[in-house]
């Protein structure tokens, strides 16, 4: 350190001369670091201290901090602001904290002294350098003179919609500047999830990266710099302006730009001085075009940690979602032991349709349940009131805080929300009593109609079964319906909301008007009346169409802290979600698969994993010649050579498509997955599709130690939903 003192030229403050020094706690112990102030005004102050430095991230705020100016001191609270590593052996770092309130005692006394301590033409210069470096910055655009239209205009470029070019546009003629790239090689870590990419561009505004993830739109981050794996460098607030794919439109390559926000004047300077360290690394050789196998250069190279900006008590937090109950109502079973034992055993419940006389639908075969009374869970005066929707959603979530052993007191009734899922939830009921409506007068219709065939009845009877009085939501997006209703449910506990959900999906369209509809659309299996157990064949060449299904599978998800204080037991961690719309057709994929992709990718990012952890996929596959292909395609596309050593498995081959809550079921089966260490197999699979060449744990379960599983839902209107879940780690 003191090598380093003595390098410095002309100092803005000599410590010896000034008798300034500081006081900082250490990590919350009674010893503190005591060390000689370099420099310090309004704004802050900067030290050196032995070491690394590690003990002060980017962002931290300080406390009890005092200052000392020869007999006097004080208190002062600050931010660390930068950490810079002073020598390659780490012996000496500087630190930069800025302060939260002006500590004005203590500058009241320093001011006078100022002229015998203080170096003016010095500090003056580099005021004048800091001025200067925007200035410099502008000379180094250069008016794009070699490419115009036939009209004499500059033609626009890749880098002419980036935040610096914006910044520099002349307000009076609109002229188009453009320069060289920075081309560094760089490092996204988010979370400690490491992805490469370059470092295009960089201004005191904000800057352009190229990368393979994806970052959230219109998101708010906090970014970190370190150069070649050293100290980070600053704490600086971002958003996400501009997203843009680079070569073909699934190439999994984004040009990403972001925008600083919220910097102070002093933040401002220091990530001045810390561009101009940018532009002086020696990297303009010619670097090749970015791919995901382009190397990365070992020097110079850049890191920049990204993390979601969640800001509680002026730290970065992340709330961790766990869950802790299951119930299950589905045809292999009641409760979570028999569904799991019927998964893993491979049990059938295709078969032909006993609920009504279906001998002249084209598709007379669905997966009913066929051993559930709701009065051994409903009271019978209640049971009539209700559609079969709300039956089944009512005994799962009994059957979830049953088995997560939850005791719901008063206090937590009020701070517990209800979220399900649902696509048909109520048409099963309706669609009989208009017809005696129609047929014999109102008179004949049931008084509880108009409060049974709406979708929000089925949160509302789920939430007055177990007296919950917080929030109740029915999410009603189709097939996706489930796992959209899990995804807020995960981000409603994260943003601290509430500490448990009772959230999942429930369906019941085995009815005549709903199964007439899906047979006039040409959606469902009509080959396999006479062999109902082989209708449902996902992935299979000669698939026709979905077995129509019902069940209703709810979880409780809960707040990992809350979980550990009342001993629960945890059989997954919720980790991820994404969702999105390809805005194409009601009733098809876009061809492309784009945004299917992208929703996998959004769930992968959200969850902070790159696509070579994932260890197993419950796919969407119902079994439509479209889909099953469509949604192979999407998952090479997203996992690339990893597609081929992933387990994935479709739950519908044994127990039918249950519309909106068939993405619960999908999520019932990952836990099995991931906390029983069972991949259930897709049964049915016989004559293999040249479209579907992936490991689809054909007809038979398979054993398998699963870390990462990933939920995946299709659905009308264009939908596509992904959840991930996480074998639980303290």
């Amino acid at each position: 350190m003191d090598s380093y003192l003595e390098k410095r030229k002309n100092p803005r403050l000599k410590a010896h001369q000034d008798n300034v020094s500081i006081e900082i706690p250490h990590a919350g112990e009674p010893k503190k670091i005591i060390a000689e102030v370099l420099d310090v005004n309004e704004y802050g102050l900067s030290f050196i201290t032995q070491g690394s430095g590690e003990d002060f991230i980017p962002g931290t705020l300080l406390k009890n901090i005092v200052l000392l100016n020869g007999n006097r001191s004080s208190s002062i609270s600050g931010e660390v602001l930068y950490v810079m590593g002073l020598d390659e052996a780490k012996s000496a770092s500087r630190i930069g904290i800025k302060f939260k309130v002006d500590p004005s005692n203590f500058f009241s006394d320093r001011r006078s002294k100022a002229n015998s301590i203080s170096f003016p033409d010095r500090r003056n210069s580099d005021r004048r350098k800091f001025n200067r470096l925007v200035e410099r910055e502008r000379r180094k655009f250069i008016p794009k003179t070699d490419k115009q239209d036939q009209n004499g205009k500059h033609s626009t470029s890749l880098f002419e919609a980036s935040l610096i070019s914006k910044d520099f546009k002349s307000t009076e003629n609109r002229r188009k500047f453009s320069r060289e790239p920075l081309r560094l090689p760089l490092i996204l870590d988010i979370n400690e999830i490491r992805q490469k990419g370059y470092l295009q561009d960089i201004s005191p505004s904000g800057m352009l990266i190229t990368s393979q993830l994806s970052l959230p739109a219109d998101g708010k981050l906090e970014l970190q710099f370190s150069f070649n794996n050293d100290k980070c460098f600053m704490n600086i607030p971002a958003r996400v302006t501009t997203i843009r794919t680079v070569g073909e439109e699934n190439s999994g390559i984004f040009n990403i730009g972001l925008k600083f926000e919220e910097l102070a004047e002093v933040e401002q300077k220091i990530l001045a001085l810390y561009i101009q360290m940018f532009k002086d690394l020696p990297s303009k050789q010619k670097l090749q075009p970015f791919t995901q196998t382009t190397p990365l250069e070992k020097k110079p190279s850049v890191t920049i940690l990204v993390k979601d900006k969640k800001e509680r008590n002026n730290k970065l937090t992340t709330k961790r979602v766990v869950i802790t109950g299951i119930g299950a109502v589905a045809p292999n079973g009641i409760g979570r032991e028999a569904f799991w034992k019927g998964l893993s055993d491979g049990k059938n419940c295709i078969d032909r349709i006993s609920f009504f006389d279906s001998s002249t639908y084209p598709s007379q075969v669905a997966a009913e349940i066929r051993d559930f009374d709701p009065k051994d869970f409903i009271p019978l005066k209640e049971v009539k009131r209700m559609g079969r929707s709300s039956h089944l959603a009512v005994a799962a979530a009994q059957l979830a805080v049953l088995d997560g052993s939850l005791v719901l007191t008063n206090d937590m009734k009020n701070h517990t929300t209800v979220i399900i899922g649902t696509g048909a939830s109520g048409l099963e009921y309706a669609e009989k009593e208009f017809y005696l409506g129609r047929a014999f007068g109102i008179s004949k219709m049931s008084p509880y109609t108009a409060i049974a065939i709406y979708g929000g009845a089925l949160s509302s009877e789920v939430s007055r079964s177990l007296r919950l009085t917080g929030s109740s939501l029915t999410v009603s997006t189709g097939c996706t319906g489930a796992i959209d209703a899990m995804g807020y449910a995960l981000n409603t506990i994260r943003s601290g909301i509430v500490n448990i959900a009772i959230t999942g999906g429930a369906d019941a369209p085995v009815s005549p008007g709903i199964l007439g509809a899906f047979c006039q659309m040409g959606a469902v299996a009509t080959s396999f009346n006479n062999t109902p157990e082989r209708a449902s064949r996902p992935f299979n060449k000669d698939r026709d169409g979905f077995v129509i299904g019902e069940g209703s599978w709810v979880f409780i998800f809960e707040e990992l802290n809350h979980a550990v204080r009342r001993n629960a037991k945890i059989y997954a961690e919720v980790i991820g979600y994404g969702s999105t719309c390809d805005a194409h057709h009601m009733s098809r994929p876009l061809p492309s698969g784009q945004y299917s992709v992208e929703a996998m990718r959004s769930a992968l990012l959200d969850a902070m994993t790159r696509p070579q952890e994932v260890d197993y996929i419950n796919a969407y596959g119902n079994a439509t010649p479209i889909n099953d292909s469509y949604e192979t395609m999407v998952i090479k596309k997203v996992f690339g050579e990893h597609a081929y050593r992933l387990m994935i498995s479709s739950t519908k081959s044994m127990i039918g498509h249950a519309i909106g809550a068939c993405g619960a079921g999908g999520v019932a089966a990952a836990l099995m997955a991931v906390s029983e260490g069972i991949v259930h197999p897709t049964i049915n699979y016989e004559i293999p599709d040249p479209d579907c060449d992936l490991n689809y744990v054909p007809n038979k379960a398979i054993k398998s130690r699963t870390n990462i599983a990933l939920c995946n839902t299709l659905a009308f209107g264009s939908k596509n939903s992904v959840i991930i879940l996480k074998r639980f780690e303290e």
